[in-house]
């Protein structure tokens, strides 16, 4: 059960490979996922047996009486909608990623006599699966700071959160993840690259400074008298584009602007510094493959959850963090320029970031899983 962001799907399809390679059949493996269009495209009817909960939250356009109305009467029909494949697919294991759907979906799976399976990606326990650790059979954990009450303490486990095979290829690459990630993209070796990604969305702060950064960070290889360039790979996600002024002279910077590439984590892999939401995935995905990282989280996020993670990684050395707000450019040129014109500190927090890394998390869930139910 998951949904909702790329980091959810992506966890969860991590544990799904996990699940396969260890002999579990493709047709034994049902989603429940949001009914949304991210889910919908991560998570295709054509290759995985999927039900997507039609529930719609009570913030959008307000909370007015009839907006109250209708999201009590979608809920709870959403919420009996899904009780007909639940009792269709009569799980052995739920491993849910939160979510409120995957709270209906829990209970209903637990009544049926499911084990239930909790896989928590946050420093903070989400609403969702906080009530569902209540009920859980097993909770596993991606950090070692997670808060549990005691009773949900006597069946937790820190496992790291699961990452897609793909980076764990890359990270355990001969020739080292930098290294082959170049190579892949046909990247010079001793190009200074920065990556600013801003999630699958885009981040409309981190996309409107970027030009402000490239300004400063080219006025720093001048002050420096660097004859180098640096590359500037900026992945602006599916919304809340900015476009960058096409007059702005930059003599030391080569610039370019990306919605999307799924080949994210090669150029996230292949970067001298990393610019980013503090979402968990991409967190651990910079673990896994070493690699220096400055952190924006996002103000709203719930229960502050953005802030805990990039502070995680800020105590461990592994990244610097900068919060919006007032000189928010400056601020984040000072941090950038101070790390990607170091290459001592550089590499300092990438061994930092590696020691954080759990490359063997999906597995680590899918042994859950099979303690209840063998293949």
């Amino acid at each position: 059960m998951a949904g909702g962001t790329a980091g959810h799907i992506m966890a969860a399809l991590a544990v799904s490979d996990a699940l396969i390679a260890r002999g579990m059949a493709l047709d034994d493996l049902s989603f429940l996922t949001a009914n949304r269009d991210l889910d919908i495209e991560l998570l295709p009817a054509a290759i995985y047996d999927v039900v997507r909960y039609q529930g719609r939250g009570l913030t959008r356009g307000g909370t007015s009486i009839t907006r109250v109305e209708e999201f009590i009467s979608t809920t709870i029909s959403s919420s009996l909608a899904i009780l007909g494949p639940i009792r269709r697919w009569r799980p052995a294991v739920v491993v849910t990623f939160g979510g409120f759907y995957s709270l209906v979906g829990s209970l209903w799976a637990k009544t049926l006599g499911a084990k239930v399976v909790v896989v928590e990606q946050n420093v903070v326990l989400g609403r969702a699966n906080a009530l569902v650790s209540y009920l859980a059979d097993q909770v596993l954990l991606a950090f070692d700071e997670t808060k549990l009450p005691g009773r949900i303490k006597g069946c937790s486990e820190i496992v790291g959160n699961p990452v897609r095979p793909d980076v764990v290829e890359l990270a355990n690459a001969y020739s080292g993840p930098r290294m082959s990630a170049r190579e892949q993209l046909g990247v010079c070796r001793n190009e200074l690259i920065l990556v600013i990604t801003s999630g699958s969305l885009g981040a409309r702060v981190l996309n409107a400074s970027v030009a402000g950064l490239l300004k400063m960070v080219d006025l720093e290889l001048t002050r420096r008298n660097k004859d180098e360039k640096v590359r500037i790979v900026h992945f602006q996600g599916g919304k809340n584009r900015v476009e960058v002024d096409a007059n702005l002279t930059l003599n030391g910077i080569d610039y370019e602007a990306r919605d999307f590439d799924p080949r994210l984590y090669l150029w996230l892999a292949a970067a001298d510094v990393v610019i980013s939401r503090a979402g968990t995935s991409t967190l651990f995905e910079l673990f896994a493959l070493g690699v220096a990282a400055i952190y924006v989280p996002l103000p709203n996020a719930p229960k502050n959850h953005q802030e805990l993670n990039a502070m995680y990684a800020k105590r461990r050395g592994a990244a610097e963090v900068v919060f919006e707000g007032d000189g928010f450019e400056e601020r984040l040129a000072f941090s950038l320029n101070g790390i990607l014109f170091d290459s001592r500190k550089r590499e300092e927090m990438a061994k930092s970031a590696s020691t954080c890394a759990s490359l063997d998390a999906a597995q680590r869930v899918a042994d859950v899983v099979f303690k209840w139910e063998s293949y």
